[in-house]
């Protein structure tokens, strides 16, 4: 297989939280269309994309900054969270399963930066 990110256990796990957070923003206020929906859908995007770049980057260096972008796109969607949270658009409970989801993500990628 020529893209060698698919199948990879880090990918996959970035494929579902991107999924996640799509069906997490299709329940925001419908007036948050342009401004949060949109800004985390791309964020969650963004991390998909980086992971499947740093698996085709032509060196380890490379592959270390695409890892890097993606660790922090988690972080701003942390702050996202954290904003939707303050907004009661969702859940305390909601909140904080997303933090641990994010955190594991973030963790996930780190191992494989320092691989």
């Amino acid at each position: 297989m020529y893209f060698r990110f698919h199948n990879k256990i880090p990918y996959e796990k970035t494929l579902i939280f991107t999924k996640d957070l799509f069906s997490l923003t299709g329940k925001l206020p419908e007036y948050e269309k342009a401004g949060v929906i949109k800004q985390l859908r791309a964020m969650g995007s963004s991390v998909l994309q980086d992971v499947a770049e740093s698996y085709v980057g032509k060196g380890k260096e490379e592959s270390q900054r695409s890892l890097d972008r993606s660790l922090k796109t988690i972080a701003k969607i942390v702050s996202m969270l954290d904003l939707c949270h303050n907004l009661a658009y969702i859940t305390s409970s909601s909140h904080h399963s997303w933090i641990i989801s994010c955190e594991d993500l973030s963790k996930q990628l780190e191992e494989l930066r320092k691989s």
